[in-house]
Formats: structure tokens, sequence, C-alpha cells
């Protein structure tokens, strides 16, 4: 496992398509109306070198803008999920083509666990996440290179 993010991975990137979400929404135990909303939000990942050597950050822009400041690879850290509540986040890099960012949603009861995997396809940032047999995945097309 790398403790260092690929060149690759940073960058911002805006959502450009999405395939299954709101069926993976669904398995989440989501209604039909805050789905679709989440459906039709726009969202970008940023993912940028941090302040300190061997440090990311990633800043998720949408309605609300989220940052995790300063974190490394494979170090759990406590920040505010999109669902508002607190979550320990670790990112790792497991080979040089894939990042996991792992969310453990310890103050919601029930189905709390979330891992999404990225990979990038050309141009894009793929996300992928499953759920009890539901597999979705959003393609994030970069609008600007890594600073």
């Amino acid at each position: 496992m790398s403790s260092e993010i690929p060149e690759k991975f940073l960058g911002k990137f805006k959502l450009d398509k999405s395939e299954n979400f709101d069926a993976y929404l669904e398995t989440k135990g989501l209604n039909w109306f805050l789905r679709k909303i989440i459906c039709m939000s726009s969202v970008t990942y940023e993912f940028k070198k941090g302040s300190e050597p061997g440090k990311y950050t990633c800043i998720v822009h949408s309605k609300k803008t989220i940052e995790y400041p300063n974190w490394k690879i494979g170090e759990t850290f406590e920040g505010e999920g999109m669902d508002g509540t607190k979550h320990k986040m670790t990112f790792t890099m497991p080979d040089d083509n894939t990042l996991d960012e792992y969310h453990d949603r310890y103050q919601i009861e029930g189905d709390n666990q979330e891992l999404y995997h990225y990979t990038r396809e050309g141009e894009y940032l793929v996300q992928t996440m499953s759920n009890k047999g539901v597999t979705a995945k959003r393609w994030h097309k970069l609008v600007q290179e890594k600073k």
C-alpha cells in the first residue's frame, strides 16, 4: 500500500454522469424525494497536496462545501459528512491505480459504513460504490489540473 497519492488523482473533478446511483441510494434507505435531490445535485471533488509534506486535502464542492485538510494516507481522522453527521474517515492507496475513501458514520445506527473507490479513466475520476449487491458509478471530469 502506497503512502503517496499519484499525481493523476490530484486536481479538480466535476460530476459529469452517473450510472445506477439512484438504486444505490435506495439501498441506503433514502426516500424517493431525497434521492432525486441528491441525484440532481452538482458535486466537484478536489484533491490536492496539503500544507505539510505527505499530507493531502480533499474538498467536496456542492451546495455545501466540505474540506478535509491535511490528512495522511492510511490515517483515520474525523470530519463532517455531506449528511451533516461526524464521520471517521480513512483514505488508502491499495495500488497505484486506486484511491479508496472509507467512512464510518458512527453516529448512525445500522447501515453506516461506506467505501468509495476512485480510479482514473482518461480525463475522468471514476467513483465506484456498492451496497447490498447494488453498484453505482459516477464519472467526474477533470476541470482543473493539480495546484
